[in-house]
């Protein structure tokens, strides 16, 4: 079980949302690998940075929906 839980958070930036995925305990190949998964899903844009998964636009709902089901 990972030390800290994941956390999904959004923050407002030059007024666009923007999804941040937390604690996510994977390498950066990992990562990059699921946020293209969740792009290509949720059809947004998104990069990996700083060991955290941000997605453009509000997609709390969508993201915490799209873990359950898939862990």
């Amino acid at each position: 079980k990972p030390k800290h839980p994941i956390k999904i958070i959004k923050e407002k930036r030059r007024g666009s949302y923007v999804t941040l995925i937390l604690n996510y305990s994977l390498n950066e190949a990992e990562l990059k690998q699921i946020c293209s998964t969740l792009k290509q899903h949720f059809g947004c844009g998104g990069s990996v940075k700083e060991m955290r998964i941000e997605l453009q636009g509000d997609q709390i709902e969508n993201v915490k929906a799209y873990l359950k089901s898939h862990n």
